[in-house]
């Protein structure tokens, strides 16, 4: 399940809807010294701060990855600050949801009221999609000892790197855990993974912007005219790079909703689904590896999407 987004931005106006409600919030409206948290606005901007610049630093692992694979001669890769990089934007996606519900939260003198629990019951209904993926994954690396596994298929001239959640398989082993790979048998590529969060992120906004707005109809918007252009932020910085990313999926990813970032010299967009997106299979002939390590006890280990000869 997804959150649908179908959102256009001026150059040097890429930011969440969400910015523009909390901009001008009267503070007679808030109540976010009760829960002794910061301004919804403030904890917005730094929760959208880590996103923005984990997500930076590991486009910067994917680059230093790209430059160290050499065509066929395909050698053992720097996978762990990949990996790294990974685990940290995971987190601060997850974290991002905990954000969210406080600055709801703050519109409300008493988080104990019916009214708020009321449109805590919407705002939950309206993330859940997006919460139930990160969610999922978070906590069973968290609490199930789940491992981060990289993944990679490549062929001369280009390679498609990712991610999957490894945990115990039925009859023993280690594999793809089902708990989040249903089939038990895929992963997560980055070239699809992040545009898909990327478009979350801006669609959550979307959501509790929407819900503040019903709380409070006299909420302001600041029109784009009240903002200063910025063609160089972090955020822009981002959609470039994400736009620019091959459209290459797993094998699996083909048949998923399709997120988009699109930007020109005048517009950047998030179209998600976006059906003619029409990423590319991996070719016949491609090579697959990934990087396991044992615990001590287990011997078998599943390789995403590999079925043995004659099984």
């Amino acid at each position: 399940m997804i959150i649908p987004i179908n959102q256009r931005f001026q150059i040097g106006q890429i930011r969440p809807t969400l910015v523009s409600t909390l901009r001008k919030c009267d503070n007679s409206i808030l109540f976010h010294e009760n829960y002794d948290a910061r301004h919804p606005l403030g904890s917005y901007n730094l929760s959208l701060d880590k996103i923005c610049k984990r997500a930076n630093v590991l486009l910067d692992v994917l680059d230093n990855l790209k430059r160290e694979t050499i065509n066929d001669d395909f050698k053992s890769p720097q996978y762990q600050p990949l990996l790294e990089a990974t685990d940290h934007l995971l987190d601060a996606l997850m974290e991002h949801l905990d954000d969210c519900n406080g600055i709801h939260r703050s519109f409300f003198a008493d988080s104990e009221s019916r009214q708020f629990k009321k449109s805590h019951s919407i705002l939950k209904r309206g993330l859940e999609p997006y919460r139930a993926h990160i969610g999922n994954i978070v906590n069973y690396l968290k609490h199930n000892q789940g491992n981060l596994r990289f993944l990679v298929f490549y062929w001369p001239g280009m390679m498609v790197p990712g991610y999957y959640i490894e945990g115990p398989m039925s009859g023993g082993g280690l594999g793809p855990t089902k708990s989040i790979h249903s089939d038990g048998n895929s992963g997560f590529s980055f070239y699809r993974d992040l545009p898909f969060h990327i478009c979350s992120i801006f669609a959550i906004s979307n959501v509790l912007s929407e819900r503040l707005h019903n709380i409070n109809p006299g909420l302001e918007h600041l029109s784009e005219k009240d903002y200063p252009q910025d063609s160089h932020s972090e955020w822009h910085n981002l959609f470039s790079r994400t736009a620019a990313l091959p459209k290459f999926y797993f094998p699996d990813e083909i048949y998923k909703p399709q997120p988009e970032v699109l930007l020109s010299d005048s517009e950047a967009s998030l179209l998600f689904p976006h059906n003619p997106v029409a990423a590319q299979p991996i070719p016949n002939g491609a090579r697959i590896t990934s990087v396991m390590a044992g615990d001590g006890v287990t011997r078998t280990f599943k390789l995403p999407y590999w079925t043995p000869t004659g099984a």
